[in-house]
């Protein structure tokens, strides 16, 4: 599961191989995810806050113009380790 979460750039998801869900908005939501299916692509635009999770194991391609940033809607949710700054 990925938390919810934006970017200040647009993303681009292409699943390549498995089941990947992505939803809109600011609360995970299981109402809101939509299936993948692997060759499909999907485009958000910059500042969109979403979230998505792996139904089974997937590989994922992400691209878009860096750099890459993630912020995270909560910062508890944030998996990264802190460097205490």
């Amino acid at each position: 599961m990925i938390a919810p979460h934006w970017h200040p750039g647009e993303e681009n998801v292409v699943p390549l191989r498995g089941t990947f869900e992505i939803g809109d908005g600011t609360k995970f939501d299981e109402s809101r995810l939509h299936a993948l299916n692997p060759g499909s692509v999907v485009h958000l635009p910059a500042q969109m806050r979403h979230f998505a999770r792996a139904r089974t194991p997937a590989i994922v391609l992400v691209y878009g113009i860096g750099p890459f940033v993630i912020n995270y809607v909560d910062p508890k949710d944030d998996p990264r380790p802190s460097t205490g700054k």
